[in-house]
């Protein structure tokens, strides 16, 4: 029969090796704040042409042209030109608009991101088609 004080020495050394782990992963929040939908602010259009780039999974669209890649040919948009560019549907991956937004910065566009509502909230996107 095991005694008595050496069961109260593994309990003593399990507690002191559950301090130990809990000093030794800590658990820290880095400070942000959440984006919140219609929070954003009015885009400054003075004398300047808001255009639409809808990013599709291989192609990209402004008005009725489309143009296979990340960004449409230099040239089709005016460096004072305001883009916005939004996804073709919710199939469109985050990675691939962002690949978009960076080419058009590369080519020194000021560009912002911007969403599609979708028509109803209510029901799954199996049910809206």
């Amino acid at each position: 029969m095991i005694s008595r004080s050496f069961v109260d020495l593994l309990f003593i050394l399990l507690c002191a090796a559950l301090v130990m782990l809990a000093n030794s992963s800590q658990l820290r929040v880095a400070e942000a704040t959440p984006a919140k939908v219609a929070g954003g602010g009015r885009l400054d259009l003075a004398g300047r042409e808001l255009r639409v780039l809808v990013v599709g999974p291989v192609q990209v669209g402004l008005d009725d042209e489309r143009w296979d890649g990340d960004a449409p040919p230099v040239g089709v948009l005016a460096a004072d030109d305001r883009v916005v560019v939004v996804p073709a549907d919710e199939e469109v991956s985050h990675h691939r608009v962002l690949r978009v937004w960076f080419e058009l910065r590369e080519q020194g566009l000021e560009v912002d991101l911007g969403v599609l509502p979708s028509p109803s909230m209510a029901g799954s996107s199996k049910e809206r088609r």
